[in-house]
């Protein structure tokens, strides 16, 4: 129990009133809903965080998809301080985040989170996540939010909000599943956007960690050859000093044919020379 009450911060809403005279119109009449909660709901939230994080260390996008209440929304950033959002169902989620649950279980990271809920109603929470990822000599420390809901006796997470994901997928009207983008850049964002960025800069949590080149650089596109760079895709990289993965290797995930049309979309990527007057 020590250790519940350790990981969550309880901020119960008082909802007494308001502080000195009311205002006039149409809200002299409202008050914030006052919540009554106790202990237990703390621990229904933190079982929440716990699950979703177990979820992905072990890779399992399933279980992690079972604590969701679809449709949820996400919101970040693209690393230039400029927001993105979207409101996905369960196939576009998975689409959205399947690779970055595969990197993040890895047997080289150790990923920790703690989690301080803020109880905005009897049913409606805020939850800020620390999270703590380490490999080998490396840490990195980053915050998100997540908005969690309680439906028919369960606490669920409606919102995400966290730096760094990049931009995200935006569905068609309907829910529809995507279907205009070529099969190789589809790939991409599947695979490699969780690193790289759908833009190639690699602004995001796990590739500003593992500082990942930025494939819009010219120099690095004048450097490799079209075989360097499926060579890498194909086997991945392996760090110089401990011998350990850097990169997922594809050769045997994926048939080559469809690894070789990620080459173009790489060099896609390339930024273009400004033009001089």
């Amino acid at each position: 129990m020590r250790q519940v009450l350790t990981a969550v911060t309880v901020a119960l809403v008082a909802g007494h009133g308001w502080a000195g005279p009311p205002p006039a119109g149409e809200f002299k009449d409202w008050n914030p809903p006052k919540t009554d909660l106790n202990l237990t709901e703390a621990v229904a939230v933190q079982a929440l965080c716990d699950g979703l994080t177990q979820a992905v260390r072990t890779a399992d996008i399933e279980k992690a998809a079972t604590l969701f209440d679809f449709p949820v929304s996400l919101v970040t950033d693209d690393g230039t301080a400029e927001a993105t959002g979207a409101t996905l169902d369960k196939a576009h989620w998975i689409g959205a985040v399947d690779s970055a649950i595969e990197e993040a279980a890895r047997s080289d990271l150790a990923l920790d989170a703690q989690c301080s809920v803020w109880f905005l109603s009897d049913a409606l929470a805020q939850v800020t996540v620390r999270h703590v990822a380490t490999r080998q000599q490396y840490q990195k420390k980053w915050t998100s939010i997540l908005l969690v809901v309680k439906r028919k006796g369960a606490w669920l997470i409606k919102g995400m909000g966290g730096r760094g994901w990049g931009s995200l997928p935006t569905p068609p009207r309907g829910m529809t599943p995507r279907a205009s983008l070529p099969p190789a850049q589809e790939l991409f964002i599947k695979r490699c956007a969780t690193c790289h960025g759908r833009d190639g800069r690699g602004q995001t949590v796990i590739g500003v960690e593992l500082q990942v080149p930025d494939l819009t650089d010219p120099a690095l596109h004048a450097r490799l050859s079209d075989e360097q760079i499926l060579k890498q895709i194909l086997d991945g990289s392996v760090d110089a000093d401990t011998g350990r993965q850097r990169m997922t290797a594809y050769r045997e995930k994926y048939p080559e044919e469809e690894l070789r049309a990620l080459v173009p979309v790489v060099r896609a990527l390339k930024k273009k020379p400004s033009s001089k007057r």
